[in-house]
C-alpha cells in the first residue's frame, strides 16, 4: 500500500510515494496551475522482477512526465529524471506501476516549484 507525504521547503515542494505494490495506480496529488515540474526521483530499494514498468503523468496521458523507458525498476539505486514542464492548470498527477512478475519496493519523489 503506498504511503503519501508532502514535504516543503522555501523553494521547492515535493510529492512522495513509497511503493511496495506489484501493480497500482496511485494519486500523487494535485499540483497547482503555474507550477513547474522540475524532476522525478525514483529510488528502487528492492528490485522488481519481469516486465516491471512505471510511468508518471495524468489520467489522460499516463506517461506525460515520466515514460517507462526512463526508469529501470529491475536495478537497485536512484534514477533522476528532468521534467521541466510548467502546468497551465491545476493538475492531478498519478503514478502507474506495473510491478511485473514479482514485487519490489521503491520511493518516488516528484519535485516542483510554485509559479509566480
Amino acid at each position: 500500500m503506498p504511503t503519501h507525504h508532502i514535504e516543503e521547503d522555501s523553494v521547492t515542494q515535493s510529492r512522495v510515494l513509497d511503493l511496495d505494490d506489484t501493480s497500482a495506480i496511485s494519486a500523487m496529488g494535485t499540483v497547482p496551475s503555474g507550477a513547474m515540474l522540475l524532476k522525478a526521483f525514483v529510488l528502487v530499494t528492492t528490485a522488481y522482477a519481469g516486465t516491471a514498468a512505471m510511468e508518471i503523468g495524468t489520467v489522460i496521458v499516463p506517461n506525460a512526465y515520466v515514460d517507462s523507458v526512463q526508469v529501470d525498476l529491475k536495478t537497485l539505486g536512484l534514477t533522476e529524471i528532468d521534467i521541466g514542464t510548467i502546468l497551465s492548470s491545476d493538475t492531478a498527477v498519478q503514478l502507474d506501476l506495473d510491478g511485473g512478475s514479482g514485487g519490489g519496493a521503491s520511493r518516488v519523489i516528484l519535485q516542483y516549484v510554485l509559479g509566480p
